[in-house]
């Protein structure tokens, strides 16, 4: 009892009113019917989960000789009906609207601006998470950017943003960053910003579990890496390493307290690791062939709890592996593809005190297509054996992973 089925749409059209002036409308549709399988301690059941996401934008853009002005408005709306052995159904209904106005000028060749503001307001009612109540959230934001490239191998940013939700004021966040290229195929980054984030309805509200007491995130980051950008003939490469850290105060994380989940602020969690990626590609006459990977080790602990006996104290998050791998190879001739990939997760915990814990599980799968061309027109179709080796695995406790599945996707673009 697991079957999933999903369907979606988008289309975009434009209109080009001169040389200087265009309007844009995009249109987005995605519905996803998916079967939900029981616990390992209990008896078969016939829940399922029908999820329906509409978004809406119009935009429109102005380009001047300097300068460029945007300003979007959109809609979102999103639907969730949940039925357990057709004895009951919940309906959770969401419904945004967000509008962003962007204005950039060029100084020069070195000294770009950007400065933009954001008009966020969503609304979020449930028959069951939040027992027939509505609730909404008015959120405004601005912000200034400004980036300097005084060569062709250097360059620098500076961000600055403030939130205000509901009338109130959030921590006043930033960034400061730079990248050089001394070579052609070495290049460097680094940055620092401080980061806010505020709980959401779900979080607030969600029945049974919502805390309405939650306090929003806040705190530091900062990350540095290399990589190699090599481009020759008919080979390409890019390598990449980078470490990075993050201080927060108040993190947001749901925990379960007996059967029901809830999130909680945890006073100061740190987290730090590094992550490794490579993509290349090479082509031998008319087959090219492609080998993409990307390991991350992450060490996630909680520094300070809500009390000075709290038991995670110095402990790993729970489900958050320390150990993550990918790759995946493919082969492309014309417009056929075979596509091989494996997925590593290491352990982990399932209890904050690291008690108890799920065992580090790998899968693989492998997909192959064909995409049929005709005028401006394009149709997909490919076949993908998800969990190939039909491995036995969990990601939540007590919640086993489907073996091995099947999966047929039909993608039809038209111009």
């Amino acid at each position: 009892h697991a079957a999933v089925r999903r369907i979606g749409a988008n289309k975009s059209v434009g209109i080009q009113i001169d040389d200087r002036n265009r309007l844009e409308a995009n249109v987005y549709f995605a519905q996803t019917d998916r079967e939900l399988p029981p616990t390992m301690v209990m008896a078969n059941t016939q829940e399922e989960l029908l999820d329906r996401d509409i978004w809406g934008a119009l935009r429109y853009r102005r380009i001047g000789n300097r300068s460029q002005l945007s300003a979007t408005i959109s809609y979102i709306y999103g639907k969730q009906e949940y039925s357990n052995n057709n004895d009951f159904t919940f309906h959770h209904l969401y419904q945004a609207n967000k509008n962003l106005v962007r204005y950039q000028y060029d100084f020069g060749r070195d000294l770009h601006f950007e400065v933009g503001a954001d008009i966020f307001n969503e609304t979020a009612k449930s028959d069951s998470a939040y027992r027939g109540e509505t609730h909404w959230r008015f959120w405004q934001a601005l912000f200034a950017s400004l980036k300097y490239i005084p060569k062709k191998w250097v360059a620098a940013q500076v961000l600055i943003r403030e939130d205000v939700i509901d009338g109130s004021f959030s921590p006043v966040q930033g960034l400061v960053g730079v990248e050089v290229k001394p070579t052609k195929w070495l290049f460097a980054k680094a940055n620092v910003s401080r980061n806010f984030r505020a709980p959401t309805l779900n979080d607030l509200y969600w029945a049974p579990g919502g805390n309405p007491d939650l306090e929003s995130e806040s705190g530091f980051s900062w990350e540095a890496g290399l990589g190699v950008r090599i481009k020759k003939d008919k080979f390409q490469l890019e390598a990449t390493g980078t470490y990075f850290q993050t201080e927060v105060d108040n993190w947001i994380i749901w925990l379960p307290e007996g059967s029901i989940w809830t999130p909680l602020n945890k006073r100061a969690v740190s987290t730090k690791g590094v992550e490794a990626r490579i993509e290349s590609s090479i082509s031998i006459g008319k087959v090219m062939l492609r080998l993409n990977g990307s390991y991350t080790y992450v060490s996630s602990t909680i520094k300070e709890g809500a009390t000075g006996h709290d038991a995670s104290i110095g402990k790993q998050l729970i489900y958050v592996p320390q150990h993550q791998a990918k790759a995946n190879l493919s082969v492309h001739v014309s417009r056929l593809f075979l596509l091989y990939g494996h997925n590593y997760t290491g352990l982990r915990y399932t209890t904050s005190d690291n008690q108890n814990s799920l065992p580090g599980f790998q899968f693989s799968y492998v997909s192959f297509g064909y995409t049929h061309k005709f005028n401006k027109h394009k149709v997909g179709l490919s076949f993908t054996i998800e969990n190939l080796f039909n491995e036995e695995y969990q990601t939540i406790a007590w919640r086993p992973m489907p073996g091995r599945s099947f999966l047929i996707n039909l993608n039809c673009q038209f111009q």
